[in-house]
């Protein structure tokens, strides 16, 4: 067996031929499979490469969501996009600042990239202050790149 994944199998169910393992998920439901066959009685088989692989994707998804990255976090505001709400530089106002000519959201000149007050370059340690920004934003104006 590979690990601790496993799934029970229906008594009475002959697994699929089309999966290369002899007990599967589709044993369970009889999918592809001939559900009147006989069979073991309550055996147990790990669940096929395809479900397992997926499972894996998620922990490493919830893995990478919670570890802390080193580097920097760009981030765009699109200014035609911006209603001038306030939102971003109420939430993170290390980052971004109300332009005092029109009045729309832009990236502090310490994080500006170049001249232009839209896009921004922002140490991980900004990074949450920079994604409750972007979520807290009614327009979506705010874009987060890792």
């Amino acid at each position: 067996m590979q690990n601790a994944l496993l799934l029970r199998r229906t008594p009475g169910l002959q697994p699929s031929r089309a999966l290369s393992r002899p007990y599967s998920a589709h044993s369970n439901t009889g999918i592809g499979s001939g559900a009147t066959g006989g069979g073991g009685a309550g055996m147990w088989g790990p669940i096929p490469d395809a479900l397992e692989a997926a499972a894996g994707i998620v922990h490493v998804a919830k893995e990478a969501k919670q570890m802390r990255r080193t580097g920097e976090v760009r981030v765009t505001v699109d200014r035609e996009e911006c209603i001038a709400c306030g939102t971003c530089y109420e939430e993170c106002p290390e980052v971004f600042e109300e332009d005092p000519q029109d009045g729309l959201s832009r990236i502090v000149e310490a994080y500006r990239i170049g001249d232009d007050p839209a896009v921004g370059q922002v140490p991980d340690g900004l990074a949450d202050c920079v994604r409750t920004a972007a979520e807290g934003c009614p327009v979506e104006a705010i874009q987060v790149e890792e």
